[in-house]
């Protein structure tokens, strides 16, 4: 159901074989997206996890909101409790999300991938780390 829904937005599909091709689909969708004043929501580590186990950011995500030259907006939720990633199951549960500010301190300059990743893990690991986040809650 949520592959579905994904599809009605028109994703951006991208081999991640094709490394170079990638990140050129990235940078001209990030421009594309922004003439047009289109929010984008990019999902980081690839997959959901448990909100304790939050996994490396790929690149992509930081490489579209600096071709974009928009802020990135961190947000994190604790979908992965009751539906983990590469399950069909879910269990019932009150799904938590938590947003952040945006990370606007690279806008300025142009930031290395390493320091906007670094800065988007950082408020992640704050907005994740409010104990009523990981309480179970029905």
């Amino acid at each position: 159901m949520l592959r579905w829904a994904l599809g009605k937005t028109h994703p951006i599909a991208i081999d991640r074989r094709d490394r170079r091709g990638a990140l050129r689909i990235l940078r001209n969708a990030g421009k594309e997206w922004r003439a047009r004043g289109v929010s984008v929501v990019v999902f980081p580590e690839g997959t959901r996890y448990s909100p304790s186990d939050i996994s490396e950011f790929q690149a992509g995500a930081i490489l579209l909101a600096q071709a974009a030259k928009v802020p990135p907006v961190p947000m994190v939720h604790n979908a992965g409790r009751f539906w983990p990633g590469g399950r069909f199951q879910i269990r019932p549960g009150i799904v938590i999300s938590r947003i952040g500010r945006p990370i606007t301190d690279h806008l300025d300059r142009t930031g290395s991938v390493r320091d906007l990743r670094e800065s988007l893990r950082r408020e992640i690991d704050i907005l994740a780390s409010d104990t009523t986040f990981h309480q179970e809650i029905l």
